[in-house]
């Protein structure tokens, strides 16, 4: 992930392996973040519903970057009443998660 060079703070990244028909419970790498992000990810609940989990590990910002299928995720981020528009460019969207 080449976020690292580019922010000071830790960095989250799903390690889902992106497939609906395998749960979480068969990927090695599921944690709790990973739950929510696969949830989010695959339309089963939305960002304000999973919001809290985010502000529990002290996720204060989203960052979407623009590549192959981001445009698959942005409606439900878009939709978010706990998500602040920070930046928007052609190749990020930043959000600043509502406290």
């Amino acid at each position: 992930n080449p976020a690292t060079a580019f922010f000071a703070t830790p960095i989250v990244q799903s390690q889902s392996i992106d497939n609906i028909y395998i749960s979480e419970e068969h990927n090695a790498n599921s944690d709790e973040l990973d739950s929510v992000l696969f949830r989010l990810v695959h339309g089963f609940g939305t960002f304000d519903e999973q919001a809290a989990a985010f502000r529990a590990h002290g996720i204060s910002t989203l960052v979407v970057a623009k590549d192959a299928d981001w445009e698959r995720y942005i409606a439900p981020l878009q939709a978010a009443t706990t998500l602040t528009l920070l930046f928007e460019d052609e190749s990020i969207i930043l959000y600043a998660i509502k406290p």
